[in-house]
């Protein structure tokens, strides 16, 4: 699986956006996963959307604004969902 992820650095939370699955949805619209690295708490659902993920008090009351991106996959899984070129 392809994703890219968004590391909030002041809350130490991570969300993973799967790019392939979110392939012409709108960005609001995402179904991602997360991981809050301080409790080690995660979604409930297999995925939320990502609206449910950015309205947790821990980022709608903090704004948090360092924010480290990353693309997590290998070459080889792209499948044509990433186009490098």
């Amino acid at each position: 699986m392809v994703s890219i992820k968004f590391h909030f650095k002041e809350i130490d939370w991570v969300i993973y956006i799967p790019i392939c699955e979110n392939k012409g949805k709108n960005q609001i619209d995402y179904l991602v996963t997360y991981r809050n690295r301080k409790s080690g708490q995660t979604q409930k659902k297999r995925r939320v959307n990502l609206q449910e993920v950015i309205n947790k008090p821990e980022i709608d009351n903090s704004y948090p604004h360092s924010i480290g991106v990353y693309l997590d996959s290998s070459v080889e899984e792209r499948n044509g969902c990433l186009n490098t070129s």
